[in-house]
């Protein structure tokens, strides 16, 4: 607990030792050549931050370590003062993670957090003076009783401290290689502020300290004409202050703007020393197969899902396009909280930019947004009454052009917008390293024409200390471009062509359309009826299917009715494989009279294994049978010769099933499917009995699943082939489909009647006497 403790304590001093570097930078003299702190009277920042701290002790009981992972959301206020300026500064939202436990401000505070809340709500004020940039004076805006028994009075006495000391009032000047001192305090070295680059818009800092216990390292990037902060990095390295154990401590710490869409996942980057294979191919000849697709595409439907991930909420919207490119640019904004009821709930939201992706081509596009509830009063009992949350998600259009980029001995770029393509040879004549430098709106998608093959990397920053870790340079790297940025090498095998192909993207400055939608939770979506599906699940796996034996086994694989035949793969054992649609239409039997220890050998159903199959909603690719006792002890056998027939109606065939499903087309009566007394002739039906007679098709022609009742999922062992088919219709008669439906099909039987027969002779029982055999 100590240990804990501790590192929490370094996590503080870590975050603001962020914020007197910002600061450090940010207030200097009013010489037009040097950087100086002019934020607007009312000027508001947001930014989140991110620090993970590492911390290895050791004493005479043994060793021990700890990861602190945190996350936060600062407001920065600014007032402008006849002579100075005040910047509030106030913590809306923080999440801390370590090995024992967790501290966040969603929390339900206890005892001594209920004296801590306010203070964290009201937050701090620091006064700089306008002619000396130098900090003179240290607010709190909420005293707290009992401060030094709550172990908070020497915090604010270190934020106090740490934030007046001397040396802020010195500029530096905007000048690429100008460097600037601050001076040592306490453990922490002399450090060296570096102008790294220089811009109309930006300029970048690096900074660099080391001593004989602390090494520290970071980038800035500050707004030039305001000095206000746009995102930071920094790495330190020192040893544990604690008087009975020795060790070191490592705090790493990113500062991002508050639309940084990306979070930090910090293992992520450490453990992303890998390639991945170069996206070579072909780039479209005609590019208006990437035009926008109409309105009814890009928003199919009116709802999409809450996802509760920790301390975020993710909010997911299924679109009804394929390609990323195709669906432009979207941003969901103007949240707002109602409960069952519908009223309003009083939250504020910070939303961070929208992520729209692919799992892959033949899945449409979703829109991911993580959301974070701010404050320190009653947010809990809050999200707690959450039934829907309604956002407004904005669509922008998307431009496209074919860049190309020539080949040659040297370097060589091209520009489109403010995005830029470097080629760079290499010491090898047929390996290029390719970077692409991406902007705000505009960037280069990663597939590439012209080369044979070639690898993609996560780049490091260049030109830092060694002892950074490569986890660390990629931080860096992350920061000081302000995504992630990738490097690719290229290798020609044959004749070099003169030229690459590049894919360049704009998003439009104006949006295109909007729409309001809902996001509802999970369980008050599954218990709405009329609610059309927040997603579609469809009935069959749709990646590549493994089905094996003990993990390793044979593939079992679907073919027609004239070529199916038993399979033993080798082995004492029997089996035959039918799709759904030939189980419904065929009858399986082993007709000769034998026996196992008295008992018949019949076929039984046998589940493959599959992977990437939900067997609550889905089922899988094949119907296998297995030949076994009837009490399906026995599976393998010796001696015996089975006979096995098939009788099938006919060839099985698909025909349009006559339904107007209405506006609601996700809500099927079953009457209309079976009957108007289908309750009492087919009581007993097994759902998968329906669902080989008939399928819900969407506009992708794939079959759809059926959205199952509240509590299903939550039945252990449960799986779809295993219900009935009154299990799944709701009490006005419907199946509810887990998705659109654009077309509904009925299986009939075409041609004559099938049956065929075959003959199977199981080995011989080995004999004990017979040598192995490896």
């Amino acid at each position: 607990m100590t240990l804990i403790l501790q590192g929490a304590k370094l996590t503080v001093y870590r975050i603001l030792f962020i914020f007197c570097c910002a600061l450090a930078v940010q207030a200097c003299s009013d010489r037009p050549k040097h950087l100086t702190f002019q934020p607007e009277d009312g000027e508001q920042r947001r930014y989140q931050m991110f620090s993970e701290t590492y911390i290895e002790a050791s004493n005479s009981f043994g060793s021990s370590s700890e990861r602190i992972y945190s996350h936060m959301i600062m407001d920065y206020d600014v007032t402008e003062q006849a002579a100075s300026f005040d910047v509030l500064m106030r913590p809306r939202f923080m999440m801390v993670r370590f090995r024992n436990g967790n501290f966040s401000s969603l929390d339900t505070p206890d005892y001594r957090q209920k004296k801590i809340w306010p203070f964290l709500e009201a937050g701090v004020s620091t006064v700089i003076d306008k002619k000396s940039g130098e900090v003179t004076d240290f607010i709190v805006h909420h005293e707290i009783e009992d401060a030094d028994d709550s172990g908070f009075d020497p915090i604010r006495q270190l934020l106090q401290d740490e934030l007046s000391r001397p040396g802020y009032s010195n500029g530096i000047a905007l000048k690429l290689g100008a460097t600037q001192q601050m001076p040592a305090v306490e453990l922490l070295p002399e450090i060296t502020l570096t102008v790294e680059s220089l811009d109309d818009q930006q300029v970048g800092l690096s900074l660099q300290g080391e001593n004989d216990e602390v090494k520290l390292y970071g980038v800035i990037q500050l707004e030039r004409s305001t000095g206000l902060l746009t995102r930071s990095a920094v790495v330190m390295d020192m040893p544990l202050q604690h008087e009975f154990a020795e060790g070191r401590v490592r705090v790493v710490a990113a500062v991002m703007p508050d639309d940084w869409k990306s979070g930090f996942d910090l293992d992520f980057i450490y453990s992303a020393d890998y390639q991945m294979p170069a996206d070579i191919g072909a780039l479209p000849d005609d590019l208006t197969a990437l035009d926008m697709p109409s309105s009814a595409e890009v928003f199919p439907g009116r709802s999409g899902s809450i996802q509760s991930n920790g301390d975020k909420i993710t909010l997911e919207y299924n679109h009804g396009v394929f390609d990323m490119f195709q669906l432009g640019h979207i941003e969901v904004d103007n949240l707002q909280a109602h409960d069952q009821a519908g009223n309003p709930i009083e939250l504020d939201w910070h939303s961070v930019g929208a992520l729209s992706f692919a799992f892959s081509e033949t899945k449409a596009v979703q829109t991911h947004t993580d959301i974070y509830p701010l404050g320190w009063q009653d947010v809990v009992p809050k999200l707690e009454q959450i039934a829907f949350i309604e956002a407004r998600l904005q669509r922008f259009a998307m431009t496209h052009n074919i860049v190309r980029l020539p080949v040659k001995d040297s370097e060589t770029s091209v520009q489109f917008g403010e995005a830029r393509a470097v080629l760079t040879p290499t010491e090898q004549p047929d390996v290029y390293h390719l970077r692409l430098e991406q902007a705000k709106n505009v960037f280069f998608s990663t597939r590439i024409t012209g080369p044979d093959s070639g690898s993609v990397e996560h780049m490091k920053a260049a030109n830092v200390p060694d002892w950074l870790e490569d986890g660390n340079r990629r931080l860096m790297a992350i920061v000081t471009s302000g995504y992630f940025p990738l490097s690719h090498t290229l290798y020609f095998e044959g004749e070099r062509p003169n030229e690459l192909q590049l894919l360049a993207h704009r998003i439009e400055d104006q949006s295109l359309e909007e729409k309001q939608i809902r996001f509802y939770n999970p369980d008050v979506a599954l218990s709405t009826v009329e609610l059309e599906p927040l997603t579609s699940v469809y009935l069959f796996p749709e990646e590549d299917n493994v089905t094996d034996f003990a993990l390793t086994g044979p593939v079992f694989e679907l073919k027609e009715l004239h070529d199916l035949a038993p399979q033993d793969f080798e082995r004492p054992q029997l089996y035959m494989v039918l799709s759904h649609e030939q189980a419904a239409l065929c009858s399986l039997e082993q007709t000769a009279d034998i026996k196992e220890a008295g008992r018949r050998i019949v076929w039984l159903p046998h589940e493959p294994r599959q992977r990437f199959m939900r067997r609550d909603s889905q089922l899988p690719l094949e119907v296998v049978y297995q030949l076994a006792t009837e009490d399906g002890v026995r599976n393998f056998f010796y001696d015996h010769t089975a006979v096995v027939r098939l009788q099938c109606a006919g060839q099985p065939e698909w025909q349009l099933f006559d339904l107007d499903l209405g506006e609601q087309n996700w809500l099927v009566p079953v009457s209309a499917l079976l009957g108007e007394n289908w309750q009492e002739a087919f009581a007993d039906m097994q759902l998968i009995e329906l669902l080989r007679l008939f399928r819900f098709l969407d506009t992708q022609q794939k079959a759809l699943s059926l959205v199952p009742p509240p509590g299903f999922a939550s039945q252990p062992g449960v799986k779809l082939a295993d219900i009935r088919l009154l299990d799944f219709v709701t009490e006005e008669g419907m199946l509810r489909i887990a998705g659109r439906v654009n077309r509904v099909e009925k299986l009939e039987a075409s041609g004559d009647r099938i049956v065929r027969e075959w003959v199977h002779q199981f080995p011989a029982l080995p004999s004990s006497q017979v040598a192995y055999q490896d």
